[in-house]
């Protein structure tokens, strides 16, 4: 498990992340209280342009975002309130039986 606050700090490491099927992200829209300039919409475009090969989430509690989020290359959108854990283990099991 890595945290990162801001979609900046995780671009150094987004080329060793992107090959990996097991990867699982997931991203707010908006990381402005942490620091960061950019959103969660730009690190989805950044994760689709490096072809990553895991699991996007959205976890906007806006579902206009969330939505757009999807469009842009998320496989699950979470909202807020996020989902009990076994909501959770079961949304990420289809998705990945789904992709295989």
């Amino acid at each position: 498990f890595i945290d990162h606050e801001t979609v900046e700090s995780i671009f150094p490491s987004i080329h060793f992340i992107a090959n990996d099927p097991c990867a699982i992200i997931t991203v707010d829209d908006n990381l402005s209280s942490c620091g960061g300039i950019l959103c969660g919409t730009d690190l989805i475009r950044a994760l689709v342009q490096v072809n990553f090969q895991g699991i996007i989430i959205s976890a906007s509690g806006c579902n206009e975002i969330a939505n757009q989020h999807l469009k842009l290359g998320a496989h699950l959108k979470f909202g807020k309130p996020i989902f009990s854990t076994n909501k959770i283990i079961e949304a990420l099991d289809q998705t990945f039986r789904g992709r295989r």
